[in-house]
């Protein structure tokens, strides 16, 4: 009788505790923007190898706490999860490739495999700048 109780509980406690589980659907302003070598260039940006606009040149770096540079800078809404970015010129040729980790407490980024260019990104609260440069 025992037993059948002990089972009986943890099948509760075990139904209550999947129930409880959220998943995590913030969603991050991402502000991307090309700097250094990019100037005078067409190019542009692809996540997930869907086309998601031209890559706008911005010759200061991009930060969350300046709003007059974001309102430059090309916005997504992403959520957690990892996205393959890559930059192409008009050819279609890479400029620059890498992934972009987000994460809840974290962002990270691995470079590509990409001759040109390089990602950085930068995150306060839930907004994240990535430059591709």
């Amino acid at each position: 009788m025992k037993k059948k109780i002990l089972i009986l509980f943890s099948l509760t406690l075990s139904l209550v505790m999947f129930t409880e589980c959220k998943k995590d659907d913030k969603k991050y302003k991402v502000f991307f923007w090309g700097g250094r070598d990019m100037q005078g260039k067409t190019l542009t940006l692809f996540i997930n190898d869907v086309n998601e606009g031209a890559l706008p040149f911005i010759k200061d770096k991009v930060t969350c706490d300046n709003d007059s540079s974001k309102q430059k800078a090309l916005l997504r809404e992403l959520g957690t999860n990892r996205f393959n970015i890559k930059v192409r010129d008009d050819n279609g040729l890479i400029f620059t490739s890498g992934t972009l980790n987000i994460g809840k407490n974290s962002i990270g980024v691995d470079a590509g495999t990409s001759d040109f260019g390089t990602i950085e990104a930068e995150s306060t609260g839930d907004c994240i700048t990535v430059g591709l440069k």
